[in-house]
């Protein structure tokens, strides 16, 4: 006996499934953001070593290498504060940005504090200043972390931006590619010659009562498969009631086929999409009763 079993597994969507990260991903908002740190650093070093170069420095060297290892910690900051951010992307673009403006002065503090004790240790003539100069210097700093945070936050946002609209056009074309699907499994032009050419044998044996009987079980399944919404969900025993229709009307051109459900009770009221096991039954009948030798059997459990 050839037997064609169709199996549904019945599990929960994970929230993976529900809405993964997009095509626009990690690497390239990376790459932006990295991209936009060192062009920060540098354009500060630049600027501040052509200062001392202006000053005519007597330790031009020593400040300059302090400079490079200031921005190497200034570009480690920079990681941490971003590392913060991407922790809270799952947060609103608000709370975010409420981060970024309490971090910006802590980072600007402890920069500061780094460039003082570095600059006590290269150059002895380095003095502190006023404490109106402190808060100049630290405003400054803090600025500099809030412009770069700004910054970042943009790329975020555009990015976050693109993704949606890459997923707005994925649902739209899942959307209308899943309308024509379900209106190819409502009205199978296969499925509808086979059971015209079927009843039209029965009449031409004069097996009348057949052919009505038939006609009546393909008027009950188109009118099942039209009630149904191929957009919403249906309860299983629904589907299941549905193929069992579709399947009395298969088992008028293949007498032989035996027909078995073996479904738990407690699935029955699962919900789940409209015709999802239209294809899988025409395949079942298309590809294995009708390639098969009798007696055949179709198990759908």
């Amino acid at each position: 006996m050839q037997v064609l079993t169709i199996q549904v597994p019945m599990r929960a969507q994970t929230h993976a499934e529900r809405g993964g990260p997009g095509r626009f991903g990690f690497g390239a908002r990376e790459r932006a953001t990295l991209w936009l740190t060192i062009a920060f650093w540098i354009s500060n070093f630049a600027i501040n070593s052509l200062a001392s170069i202006l000053a005519h420095r007597d330790n031009l060297a020593a400040v300059t290498i302090l400079r490079g290892g200031l921005v190497l910690a200034g570009l480690g900051l920079c990681f941490c504060f971003y590392a913060v951010l991407r922790r809270m992307s799952a947060r609103s673009f608000r709370r975010r940005a409420i981060a970024a403006a309490v971090m910006a002065p802590l980072m600007a503090e402890i920069y500061a504090w780094l460039a003082y004790f570095g600059f006590i240790a290269v150059d002895p003539d380095f003095k502190s200043g006023s404490w109106s100069a402190t808060v100049s210097y630290l405003a400054s700093w803090t600025w500099f972390f809030l412009a770069w945070a700004g910054l970042t936050l943009a790329i975020d946002y555009n990015f976050e931006a693109r993704e949606e609209q890459e997923r707005s056009a994925e649902l739209q074309a899942l959307a209308h590619a899943a309308k024509l699907q379900a209106l190819q499994n409502q009205v199978n032009p296969h499925f509808l010659f086979n059971t015209l050419n079927s009843m039209s044998a029965l009449l031409l044996d004069r097996r009348v009562a057949d052919a009505e009987g038939m006609i009546a079980k393909l008027a009950d399944f188109f009118r099942m498969t039209l009630a149904a919404d191929p957009l919403t969900d249906t309860p299983l025993a629904n589907e299941l009631r549905l193929q069992a229709a579709y399947l009395e009307i298969e088992q008028v051109r293949f007498p032989d086929l035996e027909i078995r459900f073996d479904v738990p009770e407690a699935l029955l009221k699962a919900r789940v999409p409209s015709l999802i096991l239209q294809p899988l039954v025409e395949n079942a009948v298309k590809h294995g009763v009708g390639r098969a030798r009798p007696p055949w059997s179709i198990d759908i459990r």
